[in-house]
């Protein structure tokens, strides 16, 4: 047997996949990634990862019934098995076009070359429905096939590591493809019991016997548990092996002789596969840690391994050796990128470089997760369950990258989810935010075929909301009113608020959905339909308007207690005789149009003066186009988007201002608020037929960038000085703008413009405060003025105790009560009296002990260094007077800072509290300094 040498690509243990894919072939083993597809070139550069050029054809469906039948392996394979056949062609052949999946997920090789993984998710809900339908994928194989024999070889896992993925219960593979060669009929090659199966393991840890018939069984035929089959209409993900910044704690000469461990470290999160290549150390147990976990036992000679499924690396793996017993050489270590192959079409740059770092990582944050299906983030890789998160993706999409593919697909497949759930999907609310994604991919790419397919679904949607409506004409009969926002209101997490809390906000998404509807009717030519929607829309806004404005205030209350005869349950809190004013109300209310004209720019500004604003990052997406139909952009755009803090290890955002994970997509709206806002580019009309341009100069001296529209970039620069605006535009064929200045609007057809205009530039308000906690940093000086002299610390401690593995200048946990963030006690002074600062890192904690039952309402901590380790990140936890020695987490908050003081703010709700737990957690460089700890509150009444 003759092997060709590896080259310097990954491929998986040679030895042993050889005797798998190959047989006696002569090609090189290529069995790990990065995937090669046609037509697709991918770069990586400072950027990112791109595919320039590539076009994706949808010629996914079979065009003809399916021959093939579904196989497995004959006998008991409880993970994994492989599937082989081969066959000989006289010449290499012209077209070979292949349909294929499996349940649960599949690597496809031709000749050793690892050419496809899938198949695409067909989704199901966070908890309850499915779509009841079954994916294909479709790949052109024509360049992997040549003359002479050829092996067509797939692995196939019965599960995975990432909990969202579907099964039937039943693991299965089919493939089938036609094979087109000069002067020939058409081949068909099917998936039957002429092929051979054999049991592996998802990690593959021993050698498979050498091929032959007689060690390899039958595969065997099942029963098909999938149909219907449906064709999956998004291109194949592309894939790039990304740079490794630097790997720490590799022995010399990268050899362990003992057990260790080392890390492989990147430049910014990724969606990827990790990867080793490994000479020697037969019988050692290799662990990949990224965040999810694989081992396998080594076996002879070289072997690559890699993940076996996409992964967040955030942003490192770590690779734990055991049972060293031989010599273990690291030869290679790294990832492999995946996501939709994308393009970066729109570009932005203004005049504060701070901003333009966030719209790129706003870019980076959804390209991440666009993957099979849109995810909320590699992290947690949920279902087909949070059009919430895809709303917003979708948007960055339309104005990063344009392209329509998984939106469209995972419009269609949400729509199917819907429907089998009788229109009462997990996220109550994510419904009408799907039916916002579809309006949006319409607005953008002008595809209305989607929009007529699903119209059936809209309307019966908009039924459902309708029979939740109460007697007081507003949704007040909702099962639930999940999701409002990761924040706390009234004393209720508004994940699931009551129905107090969530009938204005349900209520005004409901009334949008109304007018969303009534344009699909529209395009349906449903005139029955249009105007049935009208009445309840005036309906809807009169009964909104009469239950949920409070004059005195200024403000729409959230809603009124006890009116719904709904019985609560695990996501329906019992309600309670509260009043509350959301920001999420009373800001819709706003955008929908709910509330009066004249009233809408005082209810905006009596929002946002709220320091800081109840919001997190994810409902930021309907704050900042709200402020803008109040016509206040200009004054508040800019210092709203100054908030989103760049985490410098992982170049992205937190999921929550001070919180969650490090990879979530709905923090992005900042690109698309640059984009449509202070460029200033939207559609008027589908696929930009028409558009508007309406620049923005907040309190920016430039802006310049690109949108993609299907006809081409709109390229779009301004520059403010002196009270006047400059501008030039070039918009592409087909197309017509208005430009719509302070002083002019003006008609412009395809082509470039020059047009200067007066424009007064509107006093830009103060930068805003971080939400959650933390404020923006001041470039000198410190957090002082914001330290209580007079907290609860300070008037109700008993005693404290801690555990500090880093005391530095405290002797004891009173360094952080003594009334400030300097060194010192209880003065601004630089002496060092032991009292300084407390050192806290994983596994350190601080308790507080109260001498009198307390409410809480804020957490206040000052951190402070030279280096990150001004950073700070703990879980907070409490204990109530009714159980004194039993803790229950209450928050947790993280802030990153790269030298000098840090304050983080947390405010909470908790009532009679006897003693108040910090569990601490390791910064960037291990363990943070903290300089002072308050807790806000009252004594409790008796």
């Amino acid at each position: 047997m003759q092997i060709a040498k590896p080259d310097g690509r990954r491929f998986l243990a040679a030895g042993l996949l050889i005797s798998v894919l190959g047989g006696e072939a002569l090609w090189a083993v290529d069995a790990a990634g990065p995937i090669e597809n046609p037509g697709m070139t991918v770069t990586v550069d400072e950027q990112g990862v791109q595919a320039r050029g590539y076009r994706f054809d949808n010629q996914c469906e079979k065009p003809s019934p399916w021959q093939a039948q579904w196989i497995w392996a004959a006998g008991n394979a409880p993970e994994a098995a492989w599937f082989r056949k081969e066959i000989t062609l006289a010449d290499a052949p012209l077209k070979v076009a292949a349909w294929l999946t499996a349940d649960v997920k599949y690597q496809l090789y031709i000749n050793g070359q690892l050419l496809s993984r899938g198949p695409v998710d067909i989704g199901r809900d966070y908890a309850g429905g499915e779509t009841h339908r079954w994916f294909y994928d479709y790949r052109d194989l024509t360049p992997f096939f040549t003359r002479g024999k050829n092996v067509i070889a797939a692995k196939v896992f019965r599960k995975g590591t990432i909990g969202s993925v579907v099964s039937r219960g039943q693991p299965g593979f089919l493939f089938e493809a036609e094979v087109t060669s000069p002067g020939k009929d058409k081949l068909t090659v099917k998936s039957d019991a002429s092929w051979q199966a054999l049991p592996t393991t998802v990690m593959q840890s021993q050698p498979v016997p050498e091929f032959a018939d007689a060690a390899w069984p039958a595969a065997r035929v099942v029963p098909d548990v999938w149909a219907p089959l449906v064709p999956s209409e998004i291109p194949p993900l592309m894939e790039a092996r990304y740079p490794v910044a630097r790997v720490e704690g590799l022995p010399d000469h990268k050899v362990f002789t003992k057990d260790g461990s080392f890390k492989v470290v990147f430049d910014r999160v990724l969606s990827g596969y990790p990867f080793l290549k490994i000479q020697g150390g037969q019988g050692a147990q290799v662990t990949i840690k990224s965040h999810h976990s694989e081992t396998m036992t080594l076996g002879a000679g070289e072997q690559t391994i890699e993940f076996p499924f996409m992964d967040e690396i955030a942003p490192a793996f770590t690779v734990e050796l055991g049972n060293v017993t031989q010599p273990l050489e690291i030869l290679d270590a790294g990832a492999v990128f995946t996501s939709q192959p994308v393009a970066y079409r729109g570009e932005f740059a203004c005049s504060d470089e701070g901003l333009n770092q966030i719209w790129q990582v706003s870019r980076w944050a959804v390209q991440i997760n666009l993957q099979t299906h849109h995810l909320d983030s590699p992290n947690h890789q949920e279902p087909i369950s949070d059009p919430g998160d895809y709303v917003i993706e979708s948007m960055v999409n339309h104005y990063a990258f344009a392209q329509p593919w998984l939106a469209r697909q995972d419009i269609r497949k949400f729509a199917w989810l819907l429907k089998d759930e009788k229109y009462h999907n997990f996220h109550t609310s994510y419904s009408i935010a799907w039916l916002q994604m579809l309006l949006d991919y319409f607005d953008y790419t002008g595809d209305q075929s989607l929009v007529v397919e699903m119209a059936p679904y809209i309307h019966e949607l908009l039924d459902t909301y309708a029979s939740w409506r109460g007697t007081n004409g507003i949704i007040s009969e909702a099962p639930n009113y999940m999701f409002m926002d990761w924040v706390n209101l009234g004393g209720f997490p508004v994940h699931h608020p009551p129905a107090v809390i969530g009938q204005g906000y349900l209520t005004a998404f409901y009334y949008h959905g109304l007018e969303m509807a009534a344009r699909v009717a529209a395009l349906t030519g449903d005139t029955a339909r249009g105007e049935k929607y009208k009445k309840l829309r005036g309906e809807i806004a009169e009964a909104f308007n009469r239950e949920l404005w409070v004059a005195d205030k200024g403000l729409y209350r959230d809603g009124k207690p006890f009116q719904t005869s709904v019985k609560p349950g695990h996501w329906l809190p019992a309600d309670k005789d509260i009043e509350t004013f959301s920001p999420h109300v009373n800001l819709l209310a706003v955008l929908y149009d709910l509330a009066p004209g004249e009233q809408q720019a005082a209810i905006v500004k009596q929002v946002l003066a709220e320091q800081p604003l109840n919001t997190q990052p994810w409902f930021m997406h309907w704050v900042f186009p709200a402020i803008d139909h109040a016509g206040l952009f200009d004054q508040y755009g800019t210092p709203q988007l100054r908030r989103w803090h760049i985490m410098p290890e992982t170049q992205s955002f937190r999921e929550m201002w001070n919180g969650g994970d490090l990879s979530h997509g709905w923090c992005s709206t900042p690109l698309v608020q640059m984009s449509q806002r202070i460029l200033g580019v939207a559609p008027t009309a589908p696929g930009f037929k028409t558009m508007a341009i309406r620049p923005q100069v907040c309190d920016l001296t430039w802006a310049k960038g690109k949108v993609p529209t299907p006809h081409g970039n709109v390229e779009i620069s301004w520059k403010w000085a002196d009270d006047k605006i400059s501008l030039d535009v070039t918009i592409p064929d087909r197309t017509e703008a208005d430009i719509i200045l302070p002083a002019k609007t003006e008609r412009i057809p395809a082509g470039h413009r020059h047009l200067e205009s007066a424009y007064p530039r509107a006093e830009v308000q103060a930068e805003a405060t971080m939400a959650g906690g933390g404020t923006t940093e001041a470039a000198a000086g410190d957090c002082e003025a914001d330290v209580l002299k007079d907290d609860l610390v300070h008037r109700f401690l008993a005693r404290a105790e801690d555990h500090c593995s880093h005391s530095g200048g405290g002797h004891d946990a009173s360094a952080l009560f003594n009334g400030t963030t300097r060194n010192g006690s209880g003065g601004s002074d630089t002496k060092d009296d032991g009292k300084t600062f407390r050192g806290y890192g994983r596994g350190d904690w601080l308790v507080l002990h109260l001498a009198k039952p307390c409410n809480l309402s804020e957490i206040r901590t000052f951190g402070g260094h030279n280096d990150s380790r001004a950073s700070q990140n703990y879980a907070v936890l409490v204990a109530h007077a009714d159980a004194p020695d039993k803790f229950v987490k209450l928050t947790s908050g993280a802030k990153e800072c790269s030298a000098g003081p840090s304050e983080l703010r947390l405010p909470v709700r908790a009532d009679q509290v006897v003693a108040v737990r910090f569990e601490f957690e390791d910064g960037p460089l291990g363990f943070n300094v903290y300089r002072e700890i308050n807790v806000a509150g009252a004594a409790a009444e008796k």
